[in-house]
């Protein structure tokens, strides 16, 4: 019972949250109620699923953050480009649940398709710059809109004009944010997972003591911004829902917005991954991803038929259940009256959220990803590495999530490509004088005298070489025997530790036989694989390949 009650109270201050931070306090802020209890459906739905498919002992799923981050920006935009274009709020409303639908039903056929094809793993080959910039940026906006929450107006980095709080509006934001510090330093003190929804209703119960005592009415409340805007509006969440109909939906909107939200889909997926992962540690047992991949997936196919966002496990909720032993039945009841409670009271839960908690939940939110991912990472990454993740999350804040994506992937490749040409394809240098063995040698090594007699220098590579790495190694050979060889010596290439040829490297390698020439030094290529060999001889080089080394000496 515990388990329930606390997952039950953290699922509703965050729908109530996320609700009041995608709809705004604009248009839409009448269909807030509605939207809240859609969400706490779907959050129950995706719940259900996963008791009932999860391998786990168990499990409790809840909606995203990072993905409903990028969600509300694009909300955002959705809703400023309607008005400007004179859509009705029942349009905007609409048409805006079936574009949050299709992003969460991508993300549960995403997810799906993964865990059939059993690639859950690859998502661990992302560089660890980009998940740590991406969600560093996540966290930025949290708090952002967690102080647009709190303000109840417009609050954007690209408008300095909004930046100015005047009167109680210090207030509001300092009572939010301190709200939220208090959550993130009671987290950092305590590890118990009661302490976030216990918190949340000792400070709701002071808020309405305060209110007693002050003598403050609900509508005071309203005036003040500490309470939403709209809570007493006669009409409720059910007449607003049977309004809506299929007619107001703005098709071309959709589609014209749905590619801006995919990142959301994107991050969802991390999410589960690492989520699952840190679960698997703290429960001690065994977890197949694939398999947890396709019931998260289900349930969010469940969930968008309720227009919720995405969900995926949520880690502290899950093993708070774990340690009490709470039971899949037990869990499943307790979801069951909560979704009744909300489609009964729903009007009336979400009316009575204090302000400051819905958005200093955000800003806790918000300041836990900066801590966790920004300096975090700036202690355990090199300074280059830790650039990508300030530059991404920059890119996020000015521009937009895909573009944030796309940009750091972009960096990260570029410094994976540079760090991977720093390595030098060489394994070692070997030189046989006439009459001699082979003597190791170094680029520092004596150079060699051309008043000696014709030698053989074998390079042994290694590796993979690239267009990266192979430009190095033909600058260094030149710059190892130029001038230096006696004439008619062999320069042998030992290729039987290169796993892969790129294009740029063949050319290299053509470029070398050539130069060699010019020098009047012989070229010989030990390349025992079949592919290698194909590459060069395309290249040319047929007549100087040999598959061993004593076939190498007697060809050259």
């Amino acid at each position: 019972m515990s388990a329930g009650a606390v997952s039950g109270i953290v699922s509703l201050s965050m729908a109530a949250a996320l609700a009041q931070l995608i709809l705004g306090n604009g248009v839409l802020q009448p269909y807030v109620p509605v939207y809240f209890m859609l969400l706490v459906v779907a959050t129950c739905i995706g719940c259900l699923v996963a008791l009932l498919g999860s391998r786990l002992p168990v499990v409790v799923s809840g909606l995203d953050e990072p993905a409903t981050a990028i969600i509300t920006s694009l909300a955002i935009q959705f809703i400023a480009a309607g008005v400007a274009a004179g859509l009705l709020p029942s349009q905007l409303f609409a048409s805006l649940l079936l574009l949050i639908a299709a992003l969460t039903l991508c993300s549960g056929l995403l997810f799906l398709l993964v865990g059939w094809w059993r690639m859950g793993q690859l998502a661990r080959f992302i560089p660890y710059p980009v998940v740590a910039g991406f969600l560093s940026g996540t966290g930025f906006l949290l708090l952002l809109f967690g102080i647009e929450m709190a303000l109840g107006r417009p609050f954007s980095l690209q408008h300095p004009d909004t930046w100015l709080l005047h009167g109680e509006e210090w207030f509001l934001v300092l009572g939010a944010g301190g709200f939220g510090l208090l959550l993130w330093y009671g987290v950092r003190v305590s590890a118990h997972a009661a302490l976030i929804p216990g918190t949340i209703v000792l400070a709701i119960a002071m808020f309405y003591l305060c209110m007693l005592l002050s003598g403050s009415s609900i509508t005071d409340a309203i005036n003040a911004r500490m309470l939403p805007a709209g809570s007493s509006q006669e009409t409720g969440a059910w007449y607003l829902l049977q309004t809506l109909s299929v007619a107001d939906i703005r098709w071309d909107w959709v589609l014209a917005h749905f590619p801006g939200g995919l990142a959301a889909v994107f991050v969802a997926m991390l999410s589960m991954l690492s989520n699952v992962t840190a679960i698997e540690y703290a429960a001690g047992c065994e977890v197949e991803h694939d398999h947890e991949l396709m019931v998260a997936g289900i349930g969010n196919v469940a969930g968008a038929l309720s227009f919720g966002v995405p969900m995926v496990y949520q880690m502290s909720d899950s093993i708070l259940a774990c340690r009490v032993g709470a039971g899949k039945t037990v869990l499943a009841g307790m979801l069951l009256v909560i979704s009744v409670s909300t489609l009964l009271l729903g009007d009336v839960l979400q009316a009575h959220f204090p302000v400051f908690i819905l958005a200093g939940l955000l800003m806790f939110f918000g300041l836990d990803l900066l801590v966790t991912w920004l300096v975090g990472a700036s202690q355990e990454l090199t300074r280059r590495e830790f650039a990508i993740v300030c530059l991404i999350a920059l890119c996020i804040l000015a521009f937009d999530f895909l573009i944030g994506i796309l940009f750091g992937l972009l960096l990260a490749v570029l410094l994976f490509v540079y760090q991977v040409s720093r390595i030098s394809p060489i394994q070692a240098m070997l030189v046989r004088r006439q009459g001699e063995g082979f003597q190791p040698i170094s680029m520092t090594s004596p150079a060699f005298s051309q008043k000696e007699a014709a030698m053989v220098l074998l390079v042994i590579l290694q590796g993979y070489l690239f267009f990266g790495s192979a430009h190095k190694l033909y600058s260094r050979l030149r710059q190892r025997t130029s001038g230096q060889l006696p004439y008619g010596s062999l320069l042998c290439l030992d290729l039987s530790a290169i796993s892969h040829l790129d294009s740029s490297a063949v050319q290299s390698l053509t470029r070398l036989h050539r130069w060699a020439g010019q020098q009047a030094y012989r070229v010989q290529l030990i390349c025992p694989h079949a592919h290698v060999q194909a590459q060069l001889k395309a290249a040319g080089l047929n007549e100087h390949i040999s598959p061993d080394y004593p076939s190498a000496l007697q060809w050259g």
